[in-house]
C-alpha cells in the first residue's frame, strides 16, 4: 500500500491536491479533489516519511 507521500509525489495532475501532506499524531494525511469536485482523503499510520 503506498504512503500518503508516495500518492502525492506520483500523481501530479491526476488529482487536485489541497496542500501538501500533513502530519498527525498517528501518521500523515492528504486531501484532494477529483474531476467532479468530490473530496478525497488519504491517511496512513506511518510514523515517519518514507
Amino acid at each position: 500500500m503506498p504512503s500518503v507521500r508516495e500518492i502525492y509525489e506520483n500523481n501530479p495532475g491526476k488529482l487536485q491536491f489541497i496542500g501538501e501532506p500533513g502530519e498527525t499524531p498517528d501518521g500523515f494525511w492528504l486531501s484532494a479533489k477529483d474531476d467532479s469536485g468530490n473530496g478525497i482523503y488519504f491517511t496512513d499510520e506511518s510514523r515517519h516519511e518514507s
